[in-house]
């Protein structure tokens, strides 16, 4: 859907002579990422697919960072 919308924006300036852009460029990017975004996730979430296993097996990099900035906060707060 990206191209899609790449596309899209391509047609505007063709017909307008201006890009999406300042207020109008960050309205279509929310309304875009709402109208498509949204639905394609909860797609994922409702398969389960959150809940499966790392691509990268047991390495799982966010929780990892997760962890370490825990320490972080624990160390500087003692």
């Amino acid at each position: 859907m990206n191209g899609i919308g790449v596309i899209l924006e391509h047609l505007w300036k063709r017909a307008t002579g201006r890009m999406v852009n300042d207020i109008w460029g960050w309205t279509w990017t929310l309304a875009w990422s709402l109208l498509w975004g949204v639905p394609m996730v909860n797609v994922y979430a409702k398969l389960g697919r959150f809940g499966g296993t790392s691509v990268c097996g047991r390495l799982e990099p966010s929780l990892a960072l997760v962890a370490l900035v825990r320490r972080l906060f624990e160390m500087a707060s003692s």
